[in-house]
């Protein structure tokens, strides 16, 4: 399984700002899994397959995330 991620982490590899980052953690809680490592909150996917579907293109279905608003399309 995938190793959870620090939203600020993601901040750093996206070059988005922590605010939008922790934004869009919110908007998507619904499929994310979040604990706590070494006091800070962390996150990942509840079915590890969920990320590929969102990055592959060619995965089933028009769904993808949309990196400057982090939503669906």
């Amino acid at each position: 399984s995938r190793q959870p991620i620090s939203a600020e982490f993601i901040a750093c590899c996206t070059q988005l700002p922590d605010a939008t980052v922790k934004q869009i953690i919110e908007q998507w809680r619904s499929v994310l899994h979040r604990e706590i490592i070494d006091t800070l909150p962390c996150y990942r996917f509840h079915h590890s397959s969920y990320g590929d579907f969102l990055v592959n293109p060619n995965s089933s279905g028009a769904t993808r995330v949309q990196p400057e608003s982090g939503s669906l399309e």
